[in-house]
């Protein structure tokens, strides 16, 4: 047995001058330091010498000839017949490579220990288990002895056997490597031979470090016991930089009495130079002095005798940070193949740095996705590509009341109803076949109760590395109440309040919807009814207005019977209802319908326990699928009804366009009233609204006349049911406020003060779906301040429910006022007064007549007057005759009104002429 010689005794000081790697994209290295002997390869760049074998196979290994190849079962050359074996000082087997395995031919069944049958026996077994001892106690470094293994298949050979310590970083025996090497073909005289072997198992005991070692600082410390029985690395750090403005840590430091540093701010130190270089460096005393001197680092730590440091460079090129090594020792220096072999550990190094943030993001993405399914207020659940549970959050356990164990395994449409189970697979899977990875559904689920709620179910696809679905993450949260309220909305926003019936809106949208089948096919047909109840005025003043809801109530549910599961009846408003009698075989059968209906109205209703008699005047389009629109549609079934109403009560009228006697004289009138809109035919005359103590004008309202070319001017009274009757009330309404709005900034650029006016709007024109809309535009377009603007609204208006709501406070936030007109002759009384925003209550004239004359009406008006100081609001009396009536109103508390006794109507440029007067009207009221 021979001793393993020293290993450092072949290694010189390296020169000055720098050196090159062959094949190497990077920058040549720095060397500095004495005089030294080199020896030059093909290339003509010079190397310290070094034994023959070390230096061949390092530049092997960094050119790329000699691939280090790696798995879990081990490392090894591709070209290396060495066997690599590594145990601890007592003799136990800690790692094998391959090589060694298959030359001893134990495969996947390695001897556990030294000790054990597949090491010992035969010639040289004593020489090794001595050689072994005697490093294990710290005797010798190493040594080398030849010995006679059996291999596979029985067959013996003969290898040259190389032990040698690896040491901690106090000095002890860490673990011992054995190096076997069969002799045959090779000369074992070789200068170096042994070096080589030691450089060998060291790439083979790095790679598979890199492979089992799960920290960085065990892996750093690992590659630093290896590097110490190759090259005088006692002292060594691994340095991470962020580059300038960031920050230096260590994450691995060992020096005279360290073994750890404090990160520190990016500065002017070595590691930093090495950083911004991106080249290795190799110094010894007198470069490292040289270097400071040139202001090119400064040194921050005691000064070594010899320093030897590399970039950490990943695969992409990038530098992270440096590796190095230092000696104090006079005698020790650092060669080419010393800068080679960190090198190469270098990139194992900054390799697992890459993998350990890469490792610890993804710890941390799942640690935030843990907290974040754990304590999610949703329901999350992680569904296999089986569509079994795989996981359940303690959301989705609440959502189902079931555990997670009892949840996990089963069948996630299990807690579906049948019909939303195939909607969701469906749905799934044409998604994620087209790329797209979520969907969003909303459907019911089951709670193990048998519950049925609804949820939001947010379902995204979780793809593997080849593009396929792994598994589902499924969210589902629970919005059974905002299901349910977004249900009584949608029936609030389409039905009636008082019925239940659909509303106008509905009906119109369901119109359409048979208009464009018809369009489809020529055999199909439907009709239009339109109702009114005759005689409901006459109830409601009698009874009571909660006895004429009780009525309208009843009248919806004594026709429903009447009619089909495909037709719809619907109220729109008052005492109004529609019919579309859906899918008509013929004119016959919408005819035997209405027939019905009326039978079923023959019957008395029990109103608050008295019998009530009332039928409907009905109008009729039966042949409906020849129109264009639905509005017109309804148009002449309006003006049906009216027909049959003034033909008597309970009757019902089929519109024909031209068969009714009158028709043409209607038509005449209408066209006229259509060519007095496109003209200037049309025009305002305005009343002054008083403070009844002063006189004062504090407002006007706007009454519409035309001046017909024939018959002069004429009251509303006279056109207004033909505007009604013919449709183009609305077109007349949006008429008169725009020409209101054009009085209002007329009147603003005559006078300082504000002076708002008053427009009335009729009930037909504010059911319109346009009318908020028509409204804005006039302001905008008219460039009138909707402060100034008091729209004037009837009571019956109030009966036809959430569209008109919606559209008043829609108004109000325009800016607009709203005065309720003719109080207390109407539905709305008192009843609905609070729910609706208005700002002003203009008594009915029917009260004011008789103010002076009658207890009951001076009662009645004094009760406005108080409801409306109760409720903020503005009151106004209309119709005031005589100076007596307007006494009275301001003994009662009532501030405001109009009349007769004040002013009548005038125009425009009148009405101009007495502002400008500024004059008290005609009144000493006190």
């Amino acid at each position: 047995m021979s001793t393993l010689p020293d290993s450092r005794e072949s290694r010189d000081m390296p020169s000055g001058k720098e050196g090159g790697l062959p094949g190497s994209a990077h920058e040549a290295p720095i060397v500095a330091g004495g005089d030294v002997s080199r020896s030059s390869d093909s290339t003509g760049l010079e190397y310290a010498s070094a034994a023959a074998p070390v230096g061949d196979l390092l530049r092997a290994v960094r050119g790329g000839m000699h691939g280090v190849t790696a798995s879990r079962g081990g490392v090894s050359g591709a070209n290396a017949s060495v066997g690599v074996a590594v145990f601890d000082g007592a003799g136990n087997l800690l790692e094998m490579n391959p090589q060694l395995a298959r030359l001893l031919g134990c495969g996947d069944c390695p001897p556990p220990s030294l000790f054990s049958s597949g090491f010992v026996g035969l010639e040289g077994t004593t020489e090794v288990l001595s050689l072994f001892m005697r490093i294990a106690a710290g005797k010798v470094p190493g040594g080398m002895c030849r010995k006679r293994f059996c291999g596979e298949g029985g067959k013996t050979f003969t290898a040259r056997v190389t032990l040698y310590a690896e040491h901690d970083i106090s000095g002890r025996v860490a673990r011992i490597v054995k190096l076997v090497q069969p002799e045959a073909g090779e000369d074992a005289s070789v200068p170096g031979a042994d070096v080589a072997d030691k450089v060998r198992a060291a790439l083979d005991l790095i790679a598979y470090a890199r492979l089992n070692e799960r920290d960085l600082p065990s892996l750093v410390a690992r590659f630093h016991r290896i590097l110490r029985s190759l090259m005088p690395f006692e002292h060594c750090y691994v340095a991470l930089c962020d580059g300038p403005g960031g920050m230096v840590s260590y994450p691995y430091y060992r020096d005279i009495g360290v073994v750890s540093r404090d990160a520190r701010a990016f500065g002017d130190g070595i590691s930093e130079y090495i950083y911004t270089n991106g080249a290795a460096l190799v110094l010894d005393a007198q470069g490292i002095e040289s270097l400071e001197r040139a202001g090119r680092f400064r040194l921050r730590c005691a000064r070594p005798r010899h320093w030897i440091g590399v970039p950490l460079r990943t695969h992409g090129g990038e530098v992270i940070g440096v590796f190095a090594g230092k000696s104090y020792r006079e005698g020790d220096a650092y060669t080419v193949e010393d800068r080679l072999l960190l090198e190469l550990v270098s990139g194992h190094v900054a390799g697992a740095i890459i993998e350990r943030r890469k490792a610890f993001a993804l710890q941390e993405s799942e640690a935030r996705f843990r907290a974040i399914f754990e304590h999610s207020a949703a329901g999350i659940c992680l569904v296999g590509r089986d569509g079994l549970l795989m996981d359940a959050n303690p959301a989705f356990e609440e959502l189902l009341g079931l555990t997670r164990a009892e949840v996990v395994g089963c069948r996630f449409d299990a807690f579906l109803p049948v019909k939303a189970a195939s909607e969701l697979d469906s749905t799934c899977r044409s998604s994620f076949a087209e790329g797209r990875d979520t969907v969003s559904l909303r459907l019911p689920f089951l709670r193990v109760d048998g519950e049925q709620r609804w949820g939001r179910q947010i379902v995204t696809a979780v793809r593997d590395v080849a593009g396929d679905v792994a598994f589902v993450l499924a969210q589902v949260e629970d919005i059974t109440e905002q299901q349910q309220t977004e249900a009584r909305l949608t029936r609030m926003a389409f039905h009636d309040a008082l019925t239940g019936l659909p509303n106008r809106v509905l009906f119109l949208d369901r119109v359409e919807t048979a208009l464009r089948r018809a369009r489809r096919h020529e055999t199909y047909h439907f009709a239009v009814l339109f109702l009114d109840l005759d005689r409901f005025k006459v109830v409601n003043d009698s009874l009571g207005h909660k006895a004429g809801d009780e009525l309208l109530r009843q009248f919806a549910r004594r026709l429903e019977p009447c009619l089909r599961e495909v037709d719809t009846m619907a109220r729109f408003g008052g005492d109004e209802f529609a019919i579309l009698l859906d899918d008509m075989s013929d004119v016959d059968e919408s005819v035997n319908i209405i027939e019905r209906l009326q039978a079923a109205l023959r019957q008395p209703f029990l109103v608050q326990g008295m019998e009530v008699y009332t039928g409907a005047s009905i109008g009729a389009v039966l042949r409906a699928r020849d129109y264009t629109q639905a509005e017109d549609i309804l148009r002449d079934a309006d003006i049906a009804m009216y027909r049959a109403k003034d033909s008597g009560k309970g009757r019902f009228v089929v519109f024909e366009s031209s068969a009714a006697p009158g028709a043409q004289d209607i038509l005449r009138r209408e066209n006229e009233l259509r060519r007095a809109l496109d003209g200037d035919e049309i025009e305002l005359y305005f009343q002054p609204i008083v403070a009844l103590r002063t006189g004062r004008i504090t407002g006007l309202e706007a009454l519409v006349r035309w001046q017909h070319p024939e018959q002069g001017l004429l009251a509303p009274g006279t056109f207004i049911p033909l505007a009604e009757e013919s449709n183009l009330i609305c077109d007349l309404d949006m008429h008169v406020f725009r020409k209101g709005c054009l009085a209002v900034v007329a009147l603003q650029e005559a006078f300082e003060g504000p002076l708002a006016v008053n427009i009335n709007i009729s009930a037909r024109s504010f059911r319109r779906l346009r009318m908020v809309q028509d409204i804005t535009d006039i302001l905008r377009e008219t460039g009138c301040p909707p402060q100034m603007v008091k729209l004037e609204i009837t009571e019956n208006l109030l009966l036809t429910g959430l569209e008109v709501t919606d559209k008043l406070w829609r108004l109000k936030d325009l800016g607009l006022s709203l005065v309720l007109d003719d109080f207390g002759t109407g539905y709305s009384s008192l009843n609905y007064l609070r729910q609706f925003p208005m700002d002003i209550l203009k008594i009915d004239r029917s009260f004011i007549s008789r103010v002076h004359e009658e207890r009951a009406a001076r009662g009645i008006v004094e009760s406005i007057a108080n409801l409306g100081r109760t409720l903020g609001l503005g009151v106004v009396a209309e119709g005031i005759e005589v100076s007596e009536q307007a006494e009275i109103l301001l003994e009662v508390g009532c501030p405001h009104g109009q009349g007769y006794f004040y002013s009548r109507p005038q125009p425009f440029d009148r009405m101009l002429r007495t502002l400008e007067r500024r004059r008290p009207l005609p009144l000493s009221a006190g």
